[in-house]
């Protein structure tokens, strides 16, 4: 790398949930001699990135990037408008003096477009990969690929997505930033919790279907608890939720939350005793975590052939119906004692190739820092 810095830029230009999968690397790679790492984040971004960045030694700056406006738009407004678009208009010249920019999401390839192509971008999915969607061709445009596992280098290697110089596996740094969060405790008994996690997208959501009468069963069963903690986006794409959940703010065994960070840094998914929903990446993170039961609801007739990864992890019901919870929770701690725990062992193993002596985290940073070298 010589004696001249390499500026690299982490680019936190959404929802605060990217955060958590990249801010690790950006820390260590900020430690490592002759590298200038910098924070772009927006405005919703910035305290979580100030809190986690006050938490260990680091080298990183934070740089916030404004739109013309000054106020928050929905996150919904900002993809209509392609908000990331406007601002590296605006910042255009800023963001030119940087070697490296990384990208945890597929729009940020627009720099490339609209800032400049010399610059080399580094792409790390904020996520593991749990279907097709995953595996889009969009991924060859980078300059250089961080990986979950050695099974997605497989799947990718056989798409020709990669090369041999251009990846890195990784593992799960998400898993360095959360480790030191201390157990939360949401309820004052001692239910069985079952965590509902619904899509926001109504091509694949349960909720749309079967949201309130879920919420409803638990109204009236409480002798099971229910955080219901949904995709963020729904609240935006169906705002009248907001009024649809209303008689159910106040019941003792529910917990309803919509956007805070307890859905983004695993506390649910660490507190939980059952999972339930579609094929949210936070399935995978669940049983990451510990391996338990889960429930998957196939609300819109999704086919065989398109079965994200995690269905393998626990039965799937096309025909489902909320007056029957009860036996299917206690049919999902059946069938994962009898079939499903082996399986999710071997997906835990397929989808996270964790480092056993050093943390994911600084094996990605170690790696791009070869990789600016070359």
């Amino acid at each position: 790398m010589g004696n001249k810095k390499k500026k690299i830029a982490f680019l936190y230009l959404d929802k605060t949930y990217s955060v958590y999968h990249t801010v690790g690397i950006a820390i260590e790679l900020s430690l490592l001699p002759n590298t200038e790492v910098v924070a772009l984040c927006n405005q919703r971004s910035l305290p979580l990135l100030k809190s986690k960045l006050s938490e260990s030694k680091n080298n990183v700056t934070i740089k916030l990037l404004r739109p013309y406006w000054y106020f928050q738009v929905p996150v919904y407004v900002e993809i209509k408008i392609q908000l990331r678009n406007i601002l590296f208009k605006k910042y255009k010249s800023y963001l030119k003096s940087f070697d490296t920019i990384f990208s945890n999401i597929y729009s940020d390839l627009a720099f490339k477009k609209i800032v400049s192509d010399k610059s080399k971008m580094i792409f790390y999915d904020h996520g593991p990969a749990n279907r097709a969607y995953s595996f889009d061709d969009a991924i060859k445009k980078y300059d250089y690929v961080l990986l979950h596992s050695w099974w997605e280098y497989e799947k990718r290697k056989e798409l020709n997505q990669i090369t041999k110089d251009s990846f890195a596996v990784i593992g799960y740094p998400k898993l360095d930033v959360i480790s030191n969060n201390q157990l939360s405790t949401f309820f004052q008994n001692k239910n069985k919790t079952i965590l509902y996690n619904p899509h926001w997208d109504k091509n694949f959501s349960s909720f749309y279907k079967y949201g309130i009468e879920i919420l409803r069963f638990f109204k009236n069963n409480t002798n099971l608890n229910l955080i219901f903690a949904p995709h963020s986006l729904i609240i935006e794409r169906y705002p009248k939720i907001l009024w649809e959940i209303k008689e159910f703010k106040n019941c003792s065994n529910i917990l309803i939350d919509l956007s805070s960070e307890k859905a983004n840094d695993m506390s649910y998914t660490r507190y939980s005793d059952i999972y339930m929903g579609e094929f949210s990446s936070q399935v995978l993170e669940f049983s990451l975590l510990k391996r338990r039961p889960c429930i998957f609801i196939n609300a819109t007739n999704i086919k065989q052939k398109d079965f994200p990864i995690s269905w393998s992890m626990g039965k799937v019901y096309d025909n489902f119906s909320a007056n029957q919870l009860d036996s299917i929770v206690e049919e999902s701690e059946t069938l994962f004692n009898n079939e499903y725990s082996n399986i999710q062992l071997s997906i835990m193993e397929q989808t996270f190739s964790i480092p056993k002596n050093e943390t994911s985290s600084f094996v990605a940073a170690k790696s791009i820092y070869e990789f600016l070298k070359g």
